[in-house]
């Protein structure tokens, strides 16, 4: 079984995944990262939380492999629901757990986000955000 961790950017969702990710683990479940190395699954799940970005049929196929072999292992999201995602989900082999984060907070902490990376001369995709 594929456990799902997603949040919108800026909720919480790497904690969120950590917490998710290391519970499980302490119930005998696979390590997430080993299951990246062992499927060769590097170049859809990231190193860091093994996000797996889109919710392609192509990537949760690729996924769903370590769990069809009887791993049980969580992985990250941003992603909204995919016809795939829910097809996965209706059969019982992806378990999807959401954070939600209170939206005028979230976008505080993009704002911030984005001028701290302006301050070190290294802009991402929230430091175009103006002053409130």
């Amino acid at each position: 079984m594929i456990v799902l961790s997603v949040g919108m950017p800026r909720a919480g969702s790497g904690w969120h995944y950590n917490l998710i990710h290391d519970l499980m683990k302490t119930t005998g479940c696979a390590d997430a990262r080993d299951i990246r190395e062992k499927y060769h699954l590097q170049k859809i799940l990231t190193e860091v939380n093994c996000n797996i970005g889109v919710l392609s049929p192509r990537r949760l196929a690729m996924v769903t492999l370590p769990a069809l072999m009887g791993n049980t292992f969580v992985i990250k999201a941003h992603a909204g629901p995919t016809s795939a995602s829910r097809l996965l989900a209706g059969s019982g082999l992806l378990r999807i757990a959401y954070i939600y984060r209170d939206p005028r907070d979230a976008m505080l902490s993009a704002f911030d986000y984005g001028q701290r990376a302006l301050a070190r001369g290294r802009p991402n995709a929230f430091s175009h955000l103006s002053d409130f």
